[in-house]
């Protein structure tokens, strides 16, 4: 199996792009979550969710290959009110490989968020 980015690689790669604008946990650690398990906490600005399990299209080849049309499932929430998801938005856009992202505005109900799908396709070889 070929595998471009792995989720260890993608979390860490978050965690610097998002540096400036992450919140961080009560422990101090920054807001860089995989989940599951859900997050200990709701940190102070920004916080990035990353799904453990990747959505996933499956496509069959020839010589028992499969093609594994996959995203990682993103979803950046902003629980400060006073500022925005913009400009990470515009980060995470321009250094990685972003196939898609759906913007939530603020709301008298609902925080500030966007899903983004990360694209890392993978050619899984037969056995």
């Amino acid at each position: 199996m070929s595998q471009s980015l792995s989720l260890p690689e993608l979390r860490d790669r978050l965690e610097l792009l998002l540096e400036e604008y992450l919140g961080r946990y009560p422990s101090g650690q920054k807001a860089v979550w995989v989940c599951p398990p859900e997050p200990p906490s709701v940190p102070n600005e920004i916080q990035c969710l990353i799904q453990r399990v990747p959505e996933s299209r499956i496509d069959f080849l020839s010589a028992g290959q499969r093609y594994s049309d996959r995203n990682y499932v993103l979803i950046l929430t902003n629980f400060n009110r006073e500022t925005s998801l913009s400009s990470a938005l515009d980060k995470i856009v321009a250094n990685l490989p972003v196939r898609q992202y759906t913007y939530m505005p603020i709301t008298e109900q609902s925080y500030e968020q966007a899903r983004l799908l990360v694209y890392d396709p993978v050619v899984i070889n037969g056995v």
